[in-house]
C-alpha cells in the first residue's frame, strides 16, 4: 500500500481495556465488529484520526517518537494498518475495503446487539458463544 492516505472513520471509536492499559478495543459504532490493538498502533491512529495522513509520513512519525524502532516493527505496523483498512475502521482515500466485517455468525440470523459487554483477560475463560 505505498503513497496511500489513511484515516480513521468518523464513526469509530477507540477505547481502553479495563483489564490492560496496554490494549485497546476499536469499535465502529454503526456496523458489527471489533478489533483490539495495541499501544503503538493506538497512537499511530492518533495521527489519522483529523484527517488523512501519508503512510510514509506516518511510518516516519512512528520512527521519529519511538513507536516503532525497526524494519520488522515498521513493517509489523503496517500490517495491522492495512488489516484495519480491509476491515472498515480505516478509510483510504478513494479506496472501499474488499470485505466486509467477519463476525462469526450471519448478520441475516443475528441482528446486531443494541449493547455489547466486552471483558477482555489475559487468558481464555471457555465462554465464547462457539465453545457453547
Amino acid at each position: 500500500m505505498g503513497s496511500m492516505h489513511i484515516r480513521v472513520k468518523k464513526n469509530v471509536k477507540i477505547l481502553q481495556s479495563i483489564q490492560s492499559k496496554d490494549y485497546f478495543i476499536v469499535l465502529d459504532v454503526e456496523n458489527p465488529g471489533f478489533a483490539v490493538i495495541n499501544g503503538v498502533v493506538k497512537r499511530a491512529l492518533e495521527h489519522c484520526e483529523n484527517g488523512y495522513i501519508s503512510m510514509e509520513k506516518l511510518m516516519e512519525t512512528a520512527l521519529r517518537e519511538g513507536l516503532i524502532s525497526s524494519v520488522e516493527e515498521c513493517e509489523a505496523l503496517k500490517s495491522v494498518l492495512e488489516e484495519l483498512v480491509e476491515t472498515g475502521f480505516i478509510e483510504v482515500d478513494g479506496y472501499q475495503p474488499s470485505r466486509e466485517y467477519e463476525c462469526g455468525t450471519s448478520y441475516d440470523v443475528w441482528p446486531p446487539p443494541d449493547e455489547v459487554y466486552i471483558h477482555i483477560t489475559n487468558r481464555c475463560n471457555l465462554r465464547c458463544i462457539n465453545l457453547l
